[in-house]
């Protein structure tokens, strides 16, 4: 009878540690701070908005993931980012662009650690309007050739009133040259417009002297970004406020690559220029040895 007693107590007690072994360790919450120490802001239309923030697990669980949902207004709130996580703390750059013909945005932010604990703070931002937008200059049915092209004209700037220039003129005219058009082969991107400073620009007009570019007084540095911009929105820029939306962030590349009709790209000039071009056609070929030309609408903020 002893001993079967004493086996029953060691038994109790092995399942005892056991459960207790297995039970999972307290944790506390996950923790969310900002840096700068805010919650709120005042931003205009079509300016960014950056902060830090910070994230933090207790010292017995890790970090998994971060998802952040925005809100525009009153519309429903709906998923902006969702990062994964690793340690116990861990700092995430926050960057947002801030649109247009909204009057407040509001972000949250939810943690969530490897026991599944959560948290989430808020950050809104207030837009202000300005009482008028600024004015633009419009450029219709620009024509520009490619290297093809019997002397051909495929340089030009905003600056210039004129058609666009071969390369002897416009090696004359360097510091006014925003804009390079020209054909390189398939696996390189085919049609391209980018700046005289630019990686495609200088295979193409860098290989015969005597105003080949590296023989230039300047090489400008103008910067592209494809956007999502539609032909019927794109007629719709009457001011700068679609300008200073699509060029607020994320325009920086030194070329527009594989050209393609109906798509709108905005840009900055080495001047600090900043406009929309929408392309009409592109035709001609590097491949097959075909001259060519891109036709494009220009829209230029006049600030």
């Amino acid at each position: 009878m002893k001993k079967i007693t004493y086996i029953l107590a060691v038994a109790a007690l092995v399942g005892t540690t056991l459960f207790t072994s297995c039970k999972k360790t307290d944790t506390a919450e996950p923790t969310i701070a900002f840096i700068p120490d805010a919650t709120t802001a005042t931003k205009g239309p079509g300016e960014i908005i950056t902060f830090t923030v910070v994230l933090n697990s207790d010292a017995n669980t890790k970090l998994d993931k971060l998802d952040i949902t925005r809100q525009y207004g009153s519309t429903a709130a709906a998923s902006f980012k969702s990062e994964t996580l690793t340690g116990t703390t861990q700092n995430y750059a926050f960057l947002d662009t801030i649109p247009f013909g909204i009057n407040t945005v509001k972000y949250s932010f939810t943690v969530t650690d490897k026991n599944s604990k959560t948290a989430t703070k808020d950050f809104t931002i207030t837009v202000t309007q300005p009482s008028t937008w600024g004015t633009i200059t419009p450029v219709v049915g620009f024509v520009m050739d490619n290297q093809i092209t019997p002397s051909g004209s495929q340089f030009w700037g905003l600056s210039l009133t004129t058609a666009a220039l071969d390369i002897a003129t416009a090696k004359t005219n360097a510091a006014k040259i925003d804009f390079v058009f020209g054909h390189r082969g398939a696996l390189n991107g085919g049609a391209f417009l980018g700046a005289p400073n630019s990686a495609d620009a200088k295979v193409i007009y860098d290989n015969t002297p005597p105003n080949k570019l590296s023989t230039w007084s300047v090489l400008n540095k103008t910067l592209f970004k494809t956007t999502t911009l539609t032909p019927a929105q794109f007629a719709l820029c009457n001011s700068d406020s679609m300008i200073l939306a699509q060029t607020a962030i994320g325009v920086n590349n030194d070329s527009y690559k594989t050209v393609k009709a109906n798509e709108v790209v905005a840009f900055i000039t080495a001047s600090g220029k900043k406009g929309l071009f929408k392309v009409n056609s592109v035709s001609g070929s590097f491949d097959s040895n075909a001259a060519g030309q891109i036709n494009f609408d220009v829209k230029s903020a006049d600030k």
